[in-house]
């Protein structure tokens, strides 16, 4: 399987003052994929020689990171939407002044759909990293051929060794 993904979490609100005001945060969250299998067989024909067990979970690895980097991600922004909030209003407060009530809602409205266009949360991300490392310990076969199973399957999903099925090992 693959490792998490990031997928954005949205929080808009348009506050009904005199001039429209768009006040929107968006998010980073993480997201886990499913597992291919929870562990493969290696084996010699029927005889299972070992079974993979996990040495690295990227899940919880990737998880503990995004954590740390939680308080900064919602720092940035809440100043984002803050400053595009505040030029709005102080914009849109200009115009009106300037130009008319007319003018003030427009800028105000512009302002609020340049905001919203402009936020979203940072969803980069490694897209391939594995789900889990896993390895197993086992004693070469004399037959000289190892199969990678999933248990319980009846087909191997590789062959290796001393056959047309595949290299030598």
């Amino acid at each position: 399987g693959l490792g998490p993904e990031k997928k954005e979490f949205r929080f808009d609100l348009i506050l009904p003052v005199e001039k429209p005001l768009y006040v929107g945060i968006a998010l980073p969250y993480l997201s886990p994929r499913t597992q291919a299998y929870p562990n493969l067989e290696l084996r010699d024909g029927p005889v299972v020689l070992a079974r993979s067990e996990t040495i690295c979970d990227f899940d919880r690895l990737i998880g503990s990171e995004f954590k740390k980097r939680v308080p900064g991600i919602i720092t940035r922004a809440v100043l984002s939407v803050s400053i595009k909030a505040l030029a709005t209003y102080f914009a849109s407060d200009l115009a009106a002044k300037k130009m008319g009530k007319n003018a003030g809602f427009l800028v105000g409205l512009a302002g609020s759909a340049a905001a919203k266009a402009t936020t979203s949360a940072d969803l980069r991300i490694w897209n391939s990293l594995p789900k889990n490392v896993q390895a197993a310990i086992f004693e070469r076969p004399k037959s000289g051929r190892i199969s990678l199973c999933v248990p319980g399957a009846a087909t191997p999903l590789a062959t290796l060794g001393a056959s047309p099925a595949g290299p030598p090992l």
